[in-house]
């Protein structure tokens, strides 16, 4: 079940879709993709769902905008996957119904060299369109990961080709798209401000269909990201404008400037929080020695015994060094805790108390442990519980012969004298019953219930619901 938390995300983020509500590739709304181009890797994170929100304003003086809704995962074999519901732009001030369309894409790591990675898929599989012609994208990209820009800055460029809507990108959907295949590039800059999981800021820059695009995401918290784009930088001078070489009916530019908001929200779950995946580990790949990872033992430190050098930047690394440590100074708290009881007992004499009640409770005596054998221990124990068995059946005479060996072996026990009156009682024989009492009272001479019985016999009180010493 959704925790509260989970629900507040959750609806926080579809309260926001529809307040933004949110071009046919809108900017973070496809997996895989910096901007508009598919050129993230695949496969990073899987078994994580991630839900997103996304708008692309083309202008602001009567709010005509793209909006979509997007949802992508990964599984265990480098295979990503997603949908996103778009709503396109007005293609013309008098357009009062723009087209939606709900789409399906898939992407596959195909191959992986040290840094590079090639990756090929098909975005925008129509699911249900109101446009004629919505036909799937195919593309092929090469991305070059981890390229180190000083101490605490990555970069991973990309380029590839794709068709469709990879390729041709308009706002208006009532121009023909070009259906063949086109380059595109891309580029982002990780950075270590505001950092969170090991992600900071990222800064993006794509190249595609002659358009330049800019855009930043900054994390917000473990679990949602924000993100921000220009798109058409070269196109900023027509923002807000329409196109009136057409008459009355002007239409928007097909390469219109926008502006681009997006919102992503990681859905938690038990597999995933603050927890390293077997892949995520496996794809750690150190290949230039100035990136270079070293995990070192520092001698006499029991609290973080594992020290990892400066210049390392795998965040996984980090992560598994660190968790080791919590872990050696979980353990070694709980070693400082136990030497504190284990002095306190050998300042006292609870140690000796505990070690002498043992033995009580074992009904062993000194007497026993110097003159019977283990043997006759078992034998007289096991007669002693038998007589019990064969008192309460009223099998007073079997009782008494289990008795008799108890006595042999443990002469001096109060309990088998003081149960042995008991049954001479119950068979009519007051003489040997007081007898036998005498006897225990004797061995033990606290012993209550046969001092009780005695008092009784003597006040001549003594009455058939009398409880008798068992």
């Amino acid at each position: 079940m959704l925790n509260k938390k989970i629900l507040k995300y959750t609806f926080s983020i579809l309260i926001l879709s529809s307040l933004i509500f949110c071009n046919s590739r809108i900017a973070f709304s496809r997996p895989n993709s910096f901007l508009r181009t598919p050129s993230d890797l695949t496969g990073n994170s899987f078994n994580r769902f991630y839900l997103g929100a996304s708008t692309e304003i083309i202008n602001t003086t009567n709010l005509n905008y793209s909006r979509s809704i997007n949802f992508y995962s990964s599984t265990t074999t480098g295979f990503d996957y997603g949908f996103n519901y778009a709503t396109h732009a007005t293609n013309n001030i008098e357009d009062s119904s723009p087209p939606s369309e709900f789409l399906f894409h898939f992407t596959k790591e195909i191959y992986t060299y040290n840094n590079l990675v090639i990756n090929m898929g098909v975005h925008d599989i129509p699911i249900t369109s109101e446009i004629e012609e919505s036909n799937p994208s195919l593309f092929l990209s090469f991305i070059n990961k981890n390229i180190r820009l000083g101490k605490n800055y990555l970069l991973q460029s990309a380029i590839g080709f794709g068709t469709e809507k990879i390729n041709g990108d308009s706002h208006n959907t009532a121009l023909k798209q070009d259906n063949n295949a086109n380059l595109f590039c891309g580029f982002r800059l990780s950075t270590p401000w505001r950092e969170h999981k090991g992600d900071g800021v990222n800064i993006m820059l794509e190249y595609i269909d002659k358009g330049y695009h800019l855009g930043f995401d900054l994390p917000i918290n473990h679990n949602v990201k924000f993100q921000f784009a220009l798109t058409h930088l070269e196109n900023f001078q027509t923002f807000n404008e329409y196109d009136e070489s057409l008459g009355i009916n002007e239409q928007i530019f097909g390469d219109e400037a926008g502006i681009s908001i997006g919102i992503e929200y990681e859905i938690p779950t038990k597999k995933n929080q603050h927890k390293l995946s077997k892949m995520e580990l496996e794809k750690v790949q150190i290949t230039e020695p100035e990136n270079n990872c070293y995990i070192g033992l520092i001698k006499g430190n029991i609290v973080s015994p594992l020290q990892i050098n400066e210049g390392c930047s795998v965040g996984a690394i980090k992560q598994i060094v660190k968790e080791i440590n919590t872990s050696f100074q979980t353990l070694n708290d709980s070693i400082n805790m136990l030497n504190q009881t284990l002095t306190a007992y050998k300042l006292t004499k609870d140690a000796l108390d505990i070690k002498v009640n043992y033995l009580q409770d074992s009904l062993s005596t000194q007497e026993i442990k110097y003159h019977i054998t283990k043997t006759e221990l078992n034998i007289a124990i096991k007669s002693l519980t038998n007589s019990l068995k064969y008192y309460y059946t009223n099998e007073y005479h079997l009782a008494l012969k289990e008795l008799d060996k108890t006595i042999k072996y443990l002469p001096n026990l109060a309990a088998a004298y003081a149960r042995k009156g008991s049954i001479y009682y119950k068979l009519g024989s007051l003489d040997r019953a007081t007898i036998n009492w005498n006897r225990a009272l004797q061995l033990d001479p606290e012993y209550e219930e046969v001092k009780n019985i005695l008092l009784k016999i003597k006040s001549n009180s003594i009455r058939e619901n009398t409880v008798l010493p068992e």
